[in-house]
């Protein structure tokens, strides 16, 4: 294209600024208000909210025992947590143990101190220091003093019973039931892990790992680092011992006299001997592999000659 002829082309190539007229303006300055309405209203709708739900929780706070400087260190603790029911706090053991719990597991340190204490504090005017027998154990925080605690070491290869005598948010703190057990533990020192089995009388075994946060050298008193999480090892009302020995059942007479007449032909088993082999046993009763078919509707007592491992015989 020759010069002069791409000069003159020059002004339509350029682009065209114009200025925007009165009716964009002014949907679009309707458009902003509207957003920064709907931001304002949301924001002070979960301030009203918030407001509404500390309200309540301080009522309800104050009707369960609670200082007004405790009711503010929990919702401080929910807040910055956050959650979604603070009132939980207040009516969950487990929700406590998981938000106040964990707040102690930080707070490891003596110059926190005041702070383990307060929630302590809080914890007995909830009631959250006990839980009933119904109630599965979730932390070591709900454990109580005078539990035995059978504790194993690597080097030990079994375990040794210890008393807990003490529980605060920060650790348990036990001792050794027997004086001879104490040479087992004579190199146990701070930040050596453990594994620990805890019976709870009318519920079941539970076990959890830790390690060791203090000890004195003479007693063997220690602390050990409280566990977040504890496996329930079992499930039913009565310990269940994974067992094998040979056993002889004795059928008895019948229950009932149900169905009599479809057995009426066919030979009374009454007197029989059914020999197997238990798998397991409980104070609530024992699993076994017999031999032969048990008879339906008739009664079954051991042998009396059964008295090992365990003197089951006439039951």
């Amino acid at each position: 294209m020759p010069e002069d002829r791409r000069h003159e082309a020059l002004p339509f190539l350029r682009p065209r600024i114009e200025e925007p007229t009165t009716i964009v303006l002014f949907v679009f300055v309707v458009l902003c208000l509207g957003i920064a309405s709907l931001i304002g209203l949301y924001l002070w709708r979960q301030r009203r909210q918030r407001i509404e739900l500390e309200t309540h929780f301080s009522k309800v706070g104050t009707q369960k025992g609670l200082a007004p400087r405790q009711i503010l260190y929990l919702l401080q603790l929910a807040w910055t947590t956050p959650m979604k029911n603070p009132l939980l706090l207040l009516n969950s053991v487990y929700v406590f143990d998981k938000i106040a719990g964990g707040r102690a597991s930080e707070l490891l340190h003596a110059a926190h101190q005041d702070e383990l204490m307060e929630i302590g504090a809080i914890r007995i005017v909830l009631g959250f220091d006990r839980l009933a027998p119904d109630q599965p154990l979730r932390t070591t925080r709900q454990s109580e003093t005078g539990w035995t605690i059978m504790v194993w070491r690597d080097e030990t290869e079994t375990f040794y019973p210890w008393i807990l005598v003490d529980r605060d948010e920060r650790a348990l703190t036990i001792a050794p039931l027997f004086t001879a057990d104490h040479a087992h533990f004579s190199t146990l020192a701070c930040g050596d892990p453990l594994t620990a089995r805890i019976w709870r009388e009318q519920d079941t075994e539970y076990r959890f790992n830790t390690e060791v946060l203090s000890i004195e050298a003479k007693s063997l008193v220690s602390q050990l680092r409280h566990a977040e999480t504890i496996e329930r090892l079992q499930q039913r009302d009565f310990y269940r011992l994974d067992i094998q020995f040979n056993i002889t059942f004795v059928v008895e007479d019948r229950i009932s006299e149900e169905g009599e007449d479809a057995e009426e032909n066919q030979v009374d088993p009454t007197g029989q001997y059914i020999t197997g082999r238990v798998l397991n046993l409980s104070a609530g009763g024992l699993s076994a592999l017999t031999e032969q078919p048990v008879p339906s509707a008739h009664k079954l007592h051991i042998d009396s000659a059964c008295t090992q491992p365990f003197p089951l015989g006439g039951i």
